[in-house]
């Protein structure tokens, strides 16, 4: 990633913008080079200006910043950013995998007493559930402060857990992705999970109840093989896209695409060739072939997810 003469040094998970027309990056990079080729240590994070210069200010307040990879962001309506990954620091103090920082990058310490001693392994993903009005964290963690969330749980802004969120489900694997389906205010999960509570049919991809007590599989026998690296959700059509798995209820996918309605049953018409965004981040522009005529068409969906990818 290139802009305005900077470079990363590794990989950026996450580029988010605030509302004051600045964006913030983040990955697993500890360095960035600008124009002069001139190398500087940025652990994980950085801020550009509308211009794409680097915001020094913020840099500055951020101090150390993380320790560790930073997975996924979210931009609350006040600018402020809630951070999740593999990371357990941040300026040197402790920060289990999330932590909050403020619009001007100073640590949110109410939220810090809120979630405790944070998640015992790594986060994945962080998504916002309009209907509860809190976010859904998801990856390899069993713990937040201590209590059992088994890979995915929903918190408040302040950090403290959602009392709708009863839980309890038991997943067998880690939870790479997550959406929210508006149309009927439930979650969809994907990932590398062979079961939940011990049911195989809930396998790679499966829908969650409000509450997180129960799941529902999907038709047939599911996805059976691959990794559910990405969902993202169709408002237009009140579908969940799927990228990962190759097959479903024994048919191939091509290469790893497919939709699934409300129904769920997934409609495994396309085989991708690219994927990415529209320069607004609004549309889910997929460059693929019909796998049944193999005929080339530009597909496209409305978009309000940041896509993520499987963990490398």
């Amino acid at each position: 990633y290139a802009v305005n003469g900077i470079g990363l040094g590794s990989p950026a998970n996450v580029i988010v913008n605030q509302s004051t027309g600045k964006t913030i990056i983040a990955g697993g990079f500890v360095n960035y080079s600008d124009n002069n080729s001139v190398i500087y240590n940025r652990n994980r994070i950085i801020r550009l200006n509308a211009n794409g210069s680097e915001d020094v200010a913020f840099y500055n307040t951020l101090g150390t910043a993380f320790n560790a990879t930073v997975r996924s962001a979210i931009v609350l309506p006040d600018d402020s950013l809630i951070v999740v990954g593999d990371f357990t620091s941040f300026n040197g103090v402790a920060a289990n995998r999330i932590v909050k920082l403020n619009a001007d990058g100073t640590r949110n310490t109410t939220f810090d007493t809120n979630v405790g001693s944070g998640f015992n392994d790594g986060v994945l993903g962080i998504k916002y559930h309009p209907f509860a009005n809190a976010y859904v964290v998801y990856g390899r963690f069993t713990t937040l402060d201590g209590n059992s969330h088994d890979k995915i749980v929903r918190i408040l802004a302040d950090g403290n857990v959602d009392s709708t969120w009863l839980g309890g489900l038991v997943i067998n694997g880690d939870v790479y992705s997550a959406t929210i389906d508006t149309s009927i205010d439930t979650i969809y999960i994907g990932g590398d999970f062979v079961d939940i509570d011990g049911d195989t049919n809930a396998h790679i991809v499966s829908r969650l109840t409000f509450d997180g007590t129960g799941f529902i599989t999907l038709n047939g026998a599911g996805f059976q093989f691959g990794t559910a690296s990405i969902l993202v959700y169709d408002p237009v059509t009140t579908g969940v896209v799927v990228y990962g798995p190759t097959d479903f209820d024994g048919k191939p996918l091509g290469f790893g695409l497919s939709k699934i309605t409300s129904a769920p049953t997934p409609t495994p018409n396309y085989d991708p060739r690219e994927i990415y965004t529209s320069p607004d981040n609004e549309v889910i522009i997929i460059k693929a072939r019909d796998v049944q005529s193999f005929e080339p068409v530009a597909y496209s969906e409305t978009y309000g997810d940041i896509l993520e990818f499987m963990p490398y």
